[in-house]
This record gives structure tokens, C-alpha cells and sequence, in this order.
């Protein structure tokens, strides 16, 4: 992530995260998270579930640049949304890849056979 920070345009307003380990995230919902983002760029953006689950990826704001680049470990920005809680703008999102978090062979076994559209032929 610092990597990233350290590399983007001063001119950006925002930086869109996403996990190497989603795989399953499609073209629609980026777009629809970057329409939202583009309409409230000071806001945290992420697709959230009907139950009120929240995925990847998400859009960061300017403004928390420098928190996320001051992140250490391997919780990612979870304590910089929770401390921003009014910024966030949940998309409401039905697509299950943006929730499958692939860790394993076993995972991903999973992942495939219930998305039979992501799977390779």
C-alpha cells in the first residue's frame, strides 16, 4: 500500500484497493464504485451486501492518505474505516466475488464451482 501511495499522481483523488486474492470481482461493480466515488470524492467507497457486509475493493479518499500510508500489519485499513465512519458510501453489491476472499486451493475450489462464469474452460 505505501508502495502505491508513494507512486500515485499528486493530482489523484482517490486510490481504488484491490486484493490480489479477490478474483472474482467483475468490471461492473469498479465502475459503479468509481461512479459513486466520482460523485462524493471525499468519501470511502466499498460494495456492501444486503446484509450489511462490506467487500473489496475499496476507494480511498485523498484525505486518508497518509494514514493509510502509516498502516502496519496485515489488518489492512479496517481500524482507519472504522475511525472514518462518516465517510463511508456503501454501493449495494449482489456480486459474491465481492466477498470471496481466495486463501487456499480450497477456497478457490469453492469459489469456482459455485461461480461457474469465473471458471477457466
Amino acid at each position: 500500500m505505501r508502495t502505491g501511495l508513494e507512486n500515485i499522481s499528486p493530482e489523484a483523488d482517490g486510490i481504488l484497493v484491490a486484493l490480489a486474492d479477490m478474483p472474482g470481482i467483475e468490471p461492473a461493480l469498479v465502475n459503479a464504485l468509481i461512479s459513486a466515488f466520482t460523485a462524493a470524492e471525499t468519501a470511502i467507497v466499498f460494495p456492501a451486501s444486503k446484509e450489511g457486509r462490506r467487500g473489496h475493493p475499496v476507494i480511498w479518499p485523498k484525505s486518508l492518505f497518509g494514514a493509510l500510508s502509516s498502516m502496519t500489519g496485515d489488518t489492512g485499513g479496517k481500524t482507519i474505516l472504522a475511525d472514518h465512519k462518516n465517510l463511508w458510501r456503501a454501493v449495494p453489491c449482489e456480486n459474491k466475488g465481492a466477498f470471496a476472499d481466495i486463501d487456499t486451493r480450497a477456497d478457490f475450489e469453492a469459489f469456482t464451482a459455485e461461480n461457474q462464469p469465473t471458471r477457466r474452460k
